[in-house]
């Protein structure tokens, strides 16, 4: 049992220890023994809580696509100036890097899973992570029908562009850290990349 999970629920405790298995050794590699261990509990309430391994994992990436479903209605709403687009786009990129502080191995599992096309989360992307994709593209479409943004730029080609540069700033800050001994955790280095972002997606669509 890891000291996060030792004073949790036996739900929550073995959310937790599933997405750290999970993490570590994707869907097929992961045992149903070893995230109870994890966690701390008999292996019966795995499927006691969640009817099994397949269920278990599909509430971890659920619960992630939620969240971040969430983050594109309560940020990115239809802009009204440059300044409200400018604002909204840093909240929304600010709240991505802080989830993935908070959540780093859903994060690591969501990075696995878009190159692995594992039917048991095809609903989740076909659904809500799609959702959330259409909500951005709607941002940058209504900016450039306001003019906030240039006419000319493709909503759908931006977004990618952006959820790139996120996702591989996550997914390379262990080998950052690494090397240059600082961090998403380091608030003056995830300042300059929210800001640097910022640049590179403003300075590309404004006129």
């Amino acid at each position: 049992m890891t000291p996060e999970s030792e004073n949790l629920p036996t739900k929550e405790a073995l959310l937790l220890a599933a997405k750290k298995i999970f993490a570590l050794k994707g869907y097929n590699g992961a045992t149903v023994k070893e995230i109870a261990d994890e966690a701390g509990v008999n292996v019966s309430l795995v499927s006691y809580h969640y009817h099994g391994k397949e269920k278990l994992f599909h509430e971890c990436m659920e619960a992630y696509g939620r969240r971040r479903l969430q983050a594109t209605e309560q940020f990115l709403k239809s802009p009204q100036s440059k300044e409200d687009f400018r604002v909204r786009l840093t909240l929304f990129v600010e709240d991505y890097f802080q989830n993935a502080i908070d959540d780093q191995d859903t994060m690591t599992m969501m990075h696995r899973e878009c190159t692995s096309s594992n039917p048991l989360t095809l609903d989740l992307f076909e659904g809500v992570f799609m959702t959330g994709l259409r909500n951005m593209m709607k941002f940058f479409k209504d900016a450039s029908d306001n003019q906030i943004i240039r006419s000319d730029v493709d909503s759908h080609y931006v977004t990618l562009i952006l959820l790139g540069a996120l996702s591989q700033t996550v997914l390379m800050d262990p080998m950052h850290r690494q090397f240059f001994n600082t961090g998403l955790k380091d608030p003056v280095h995830r300042e300059k990349m929210v800001t640097t972002i910022l640049q590179l997606v403003m300075g590309g669509t404004q006129s």
